[in-house]
């Protein structure tokens, strides 16, 4: 999907860098199921496995094909928890493991770590450098991922430094680079319009995974008809899109709105 520019009041940042952050030594606290079980309390998890879209081409950066969602799942908590576990099916090695968070109310709060049960000490979770605010009802919005993942991991466990309501979603895919796949991240926060339109990001490599997470004040949010992103399962008035691309270009996912403020973030893995 192409843009050609945003409304004067958008914030548009450019994160050429990634930062790293720490990894939970062992489990974390639980407070929701996993896909597989049912909700605890107050939190609600939901796992989906999802086949991907697929390309045909000979990948160029060490990538190989095809470029696969092979699996999702999500959870979120209305309460003020200190971290919060989803299960997933086991992860193949090799896989890219993508976590999108978004946290509602608090500006200051941030991710503090990521991490998984995988045999050997877990993989090692990173952030994409795409953190962003929505000052105005304070949701924040960050994507993490782990590169070249051990095989086996069967949860995935988002913890914060102070604790919040938060929703979080996690994507395995194949097919990407098992080195560096962060091609590049943008982040917005606008004021209130009828379309919500995500971070325009400039990707050059011809195949990439690229992920949208947008947060916002009120509910009820979908994608706008006819768009290229698939969107993953809404939590709480937020949620996370994705798409396959089969070119460079400018690619952003757009959601309609009630006229309310957000934050989004983009990023490409290639």
């Amino acid at each position: 999907m192409l843009f050609a520019g945003l409304s004067a009041c958008s914030l548009l940042t450019d994160f050429g860098a990634l930062s790293e952050g720490p990894v939970c030594a062992g489990d974390c606290a639980a407070s929701t199921s996993g896909g597989d079980g049912a909700p605890n309390g107050d939190a609600l998890a939901m796992t989906s496995m999802t086949d991907g879209p697929s390309m045909t081409d000979a990948p160029s950066d060490g990538g190989a094909w095809p470029i696969t969602l092979v699996q999702s799942a999500s959870a979120n908590t209305m309460s003020n928890v200190a971290s919060l576990p989803v299960s997933i099916a086991p992860t193949a090695a090799g896989s890219v493991v993508i976590v999108a968070v978004t946290q509602d109310r608090e500006t200051t709060v941030n991710v503090s770590s990521i991490a998984d049960n995988a045999a050997g000490g877990g993989n090692v979770y990173v952030s994409a450098g795409v953190r962003t605010i929505d000052d105005v009802c304070g949701n924040t919005v960050e994507i993490w991922y782990a590169t070249n993942v051990k095989a086996g991991a069967t949860r995935v466990t988002v913890a914060l430094d102070t604790p919040a309501p938060y929703e979080l979603w996690v994507m395995e895919v194949s097919g990407l680079s098992s080195t560096a796949p962060r091609e590049a991240g943008k982040t917005i926060a606008t004021q209130p319009a009828a379309t919500l339109v995500s971070a325009p990001l400039v990707t050059t490599a011809g195949r990439a995974f690229v992920v949208s997470t947008m947060a916002s004040c009120g509910d009820g949010k979908q994608l706008v008809g006819g768009s290229a992103f698939t969107a993953l399962p809404a939590l709480n008035g937020q949620d996370t899109a994705y798409l396959v691309t089969t070119a460079a270009g400018t690619y952003a996912a757009s959601w309609t709105t009630t006229n309310d403020t957000w934050a989004a973030s983009t990023v490409a893995f290639h």
